[in-house]
C-alpha cells in the first residue's frame, strides 16, 4: 500500500504552488498527473492523491524539483483565492469520486485530442519535408541531366573532329601515292624515248675484233630497243667521234639495271637478245606492291587440349588487390569456424588446419600462458578451441570456468561448470555416452536429484580434484550473485569429496552464515515494499546483529530512516555503508574469515559493476540525506563523486549545478565537508 507524504501549498489570484518533499527520491523518477480539478503526484513508495476546491488550466501546469522539493504551479482557471485547496464534499464520497472521474474523463479527450493534432501536425510536417526533398531531388536531377548533356556533346564534337582528321589523312596519303604513281611513269616514258648513240673509232686502243663484236652488239640491242636504225660509222672518217649524252659509268648501270649485259652477251654469242622493258615492268609492280601488303602468319597448328589453372580461393568472387589484405585477416580470424562450413570449408584444403587448431593439449597451454599473464578473454577463447577439438578435456573445461569467473561472467561460469559436473557423473558411472538427463539433473538445486558423490571412487584422483574445484567455482558464482543457498550447496559437495580441507570448512560456515541472514533480510525489504516501516526496521536491525558488514542492508535501512524521517541516522547507516564498499580489496581480503578470495560475501567483488552500483545508489541517498539536513557542502560532495561514477547521467549533472547555484548564493554553508579520498578509485 503506498504512503501519502507530506506537502504544503500556497496561493495567488492566478495559480496554485504545491510543494512535494521528495525523502531522497531522484527527480526524473517521479509522476506528475494534472487534470482540471484533480492532482497526482507518485514517487515510490509515496502516491499523493488531491482532489482540488477549484478548476485550473492542466494544459499550463509546470512542475520543478530543487532542493529536493517537487514544486507544482497550477494556473486558475477562474482568477480568485481558494481559501483552502482541497475539495469539500460534505460527505458524499460519491459526489466526489464523480467528480474526479469526471475530470479524468475530460483530461483523457483532451489527451486524445492534442495527440491528435500532434498526429496530424507531424503528418503535415512529413508531407512538407518530403515535397522539399523531392525538388531538392528534382533540382540535383537537372543538374545532371544538364552535365550529361554537355558531357554527351563535347564527345560528339571531339568524334567527329577525329572522324575529319583521319579522313584527311586517308587523301593526303592517295594524293601522295598517286603523285609518286604519276612521277614514275611519267620517268618510264621519258626513258623510252631516249636515244642512246655509241660511236666507236676505229684508231681505239686496245680495240681488236672482240671488241668490235661487243660494240656492235651493244649497238644493236639499243638501236632495237630505242627503234633506230643502225648507222655505218665508217662513212664519217677516223676523225669523227660520236659521244653519247649518258656518260659511261651511267650507261653500265643503266645496262645492268635493264638487263642489256645479258643481251650483249648474247649478240657476242650470235644469240637473239630478249628484251628488258618486261623484267624491269615487274620489278616495278613488287616495289609498288610492298607498301599495301602486311605479313601474316600462318595459323598455329594444335597438338592436343590444354589445362588451365586457377588460384584457388575462399571467397567465390575475383581477386582483387586492394582487398587482398582484408580477406586474409579475415580468413586468419575465422579459419576454425570455416572449416566447418559447407562451401567454405571445401577451399580451405587438406592442410588448412595447423596444430592451433587441431592439438587440445597445446591449446590449453596455450590458455594457461594467457590465464597467467592476466588476459581472461584470450584465455576463455583458447580454451574454447580446445574443447572443439576435444569435447571430453575436462581440465580445460575447468579453466574456462575459472576464466569466466574471473571476468565476472557469472552465468556462463556456472553453465560450464554444470556441464562440467553433468560429463565426471557420466564417468563415475563409466557410461561412455553423455545422457543429457544427467546433464539437467546436475546442481541439487531447483528439485534436481543430487550428484552421486559415492560414485566419486571410480574417477582417478586428478578427475576427483577437477570436480572438486568445479563445484568451488560453481559456488563461488553463486554467491557473487548472491544465492547464497546454492553456493553453501556446492561448497558441501566439494567438503564431502575433500573433508580434511580446513579452508572448504571455514568458506562452507560463511556461505551458511550469509544465506541465514539474507533470508532475514530479504524479508525486511518486502516488508518495505509494502509500507510496513517499524516491522521492516527491525527485521533490518536483527540481520545487522547477525551480521554487522552486510551492506546491502544497511544502504536499504539508510533508505527506511529517510521515509521514516530520521535523517541524521540515514547519514550515518549511508557512510558505515560506504566505508565497507571502500575498503582496502586486498586488506579485506586478508582480514576477512573466507580463504577464497572469489567466494562472495557481504559485498560485491571488488572492481565489478555491481560493487559499482552500489556505492553509487549509497552516495546518492547519503547526498539526498545532507539535502534534507540543508548540508549543501557535503551534498555536493556525494553527488560530485557519484557523477564521477556515472559521468553520461544527466539528471545528475542538473542536480550538482542546482546544488553549486545554491552555494554560491550563500545558502547551506554550515558544516562544510571536509576533503575525502576519491569514491572511484576505492571502487
Amino acid at each position: 500500500m503506498p504512503l501519502t507524504p507530506s506537502y504544503e501549498w500556497s496561493e495567488t489570484d492566478a495559480e496554485v504552488v504545491v510543494s512535494v518533499p521528495l525523502r531522497g527520491t531522484k527527480a526524473s523518477t517521479a509522476d506528475v498527473y494534472a487534470a482540471d480539478c484533480f492532482l497526482k503526484v507518485n514517487f515510490a513508495p509515496y502516491l499523493l492523491a488531491l482532489d482540488l476546491h477549484g478548476t485550473v488550466d492542466d494544459a499550463r501546469c509546470r512542475a520543478t524539483a530543487r532542493r529536493g522539493v517537487l514544486s507544482v504551479k497550477l494556473s486558475k482557471a477562474t482568477p480568485g483565492r481558494w481559501g483552502r485547496l482541497t475539495f469539500d464534499d460534505g460527505g458524499d464520497k460519491a459526489a466526489a469520486k464523480a467528480r474526479r472521474e469526471a475530470a479524468l474523463e475530460r483530461k483523457r479527450e483532451s489527451d486524445a485530442a492534442l495527440a491528435e493534432a500532434m498526429k496530424s501536425r507531424r503528418i503535415s510536417d512529413e508531407r512538407t519535408t518530403l515535397r522539399q526533398m523531392m525538388g531538392i531531388e528534382e533540382a540535383e536531377r537537372q543538374e545532371i541531366e544538364g552535365i550529361k548533356e554537355d558531357e554527351k556533346r563535347r564527345a560528339e564534337d571531339d568524334m567527329y573532329a577525329t572522324f575529319d582528321r583521319i579522313e584527311a589523312e586517308k587523301r593526303a596519303q592517295a594524293e601522295a601515292k598517286e603523285e609518286k604513281k604519276k612521277k614514275k611513269a611519267q620517268g618510264k616514258s621519258e626513258g623510252g624515248k631516249r636515244e642512246r648513240r655509241v660511236s666507236w673509232s676505229d684508231e681505239q686502243e686496245g680495240g681488236g675484233a672482240l671488241a668490235s663484236q661487243l660494240g656492235a652488239a651493244l649497238a644493236a640491242a639499243s638501236a632495237a630497243e630505242a627503234g633506230v636504225e643502225e648507222l655505218d660509222v665508217s662513212q664519217f672518217g677516223a676523225d669523227v667521234d660520236l659521244v653519247d649524252d649518258i656518260d659511261d659509268d651511267d650507261m653500265m648501270a643503266e645496262l645492268l639495271a635493264a638487263g642489256e649485259v645479258e643481251a650483249a652477251d648474247a649478240a657476242a654469242g650470235s644469240l637473239p637478245a630478249a628484251p628488258a622493258a618486261p623484267a624491269a615492268a615487274k620489278y616495278e609492280e613488287e616495289e609498288d606492291s610492298e607498301d599495301e601488303l602486311a605479313f601474316v602468319p600462318a595459323p598455329r597448328a594444335t597438338t592436343g587440349r590444354v589445362e588451365i589453372s586457377h588460384t584457388p580461393r575462399v571467397f567465390p568472387t575475383p581477386l582483387r588487390e586492394s582487398k587482398r589484405g582484408e580477406e586474409d585477416e579475415w580468413v586468419n580470424k575465422n579459419r576454425f569456424y570455416l572449416k566447418n562450413h559447407p562451401t567454405m570449408g571445401k577451399r580451405l584444403g587438406k592442410d588448412a588446419r595447423d596444430i592451433s587448431e587441431v592439438d587440445p593439449t597445446w591449446l590449453k597451454g596455450k590458455g594457461d600462458d594467457l590465464y597467467r599473464a592476466g588476459d581472461f578473454e584470450s584465455a576463455v577463447n583458447a580454451y574454447h578451441a580446445a574443447l572443439q577439438a576435444d569435447p571430453e578435456h575436462l581440465p580445460c573445461m575447468s579453466n574456462q570456468a575459472m576464466c569466466l569467473l574471473r571476468l565476472g561472467r557469472l552465468a556462463e561460469c556456472i553453465e560450464v561448470c554444470t556441464t562440467l559436473v553433468a560429463r565426471a557423473q557420466v564417468a563415475m558411472t563409466k557410461d561412455a555416452r553423455f545422457d543429457a538427463t544427467i546433464a539437467s539433473a546436475i546442481g541439487g538445486e531447483n528439485g534436481a536429484p543430487a550428484p552421486r558423490l559415492e560414485l566419486a571412487e571410480n574417477l582417478d584422483p586428478k578427475s576427483k580434484a577437477i570436480l572438486v574445484r568445479t563445484f568451488v567455482r560453481r559456488g563461488a558464482a553463486y554467491s557473487q550473485q548472491g544465492n547464497f543457498s546454492s553456493a553453501a550447496e556446492d561448497l558441501g559437495y566439494a567438503r564431502r569429496l575433500r573433508p580434511d580441507d580446513p579452508d572448504l570448512e571455514a568458506d562452507l560456515r560463511r556461505l551458511q552464515s550469509l544465506d541465514s541472514v539474507n533470508k532475514v533480510k530479504c524479508g525486511a525489504d518486502a516488508l518495505f515494499g509494502d509500507g510496513k516501516l517499524a516491522e521492516a526496521d527491525a527485521e533490518y536491525a536483527k540481520a545487522l546483529a547477525q551480521e554487522p558488514g552486510l551492506i546491502s542492508a544497511l544502504s536499504n535501512r539508510a533508505a527506511l530512516k529517510m521515509a521514516l524521517g530520521e535523517i541524521a541516522e540515514s547519514v550515518a547507516l549511508s557512510t558505515q555503508a560506504l566505508d565497507l564498499l571502500m575498503a582496502d580489496p586486498a586488506k579485506a581480503a586478508a582480514e576477512g574469515p573466507s580463504a577464497n578470495e572469489l567466494i562472495g560475501g557481504a559485498a560485491p567483488p571488488p572492481g565489478s559493476q555491481k560493487r559499482k552500483e552500489w556505492v553509487l545508489k549509497t552516495l546518492l541517498r547519503r547526498g539526498a540525506a545532507h539535502l534534507e539536513l540543508e548540508d549543501n557542502a557535503r551534498a555536493l560532495k556525494d553527488y560530485e563523486d557519484a557523477l564521477e561514477l556515472s559521468p553520461g547521467d544527466v539528471g545528475l549533472q542538473e542536480d550538482v549545478k542546482e546544488i553549486r547555484a545554491t552555494l554560491a548564493t550563500g545558502e547551506g554553508e554550515a558544516g562544510a565537508a571536509e576533503p575525502a579520498e576519491p569514491v572511484v578509485a576505492a571502487t
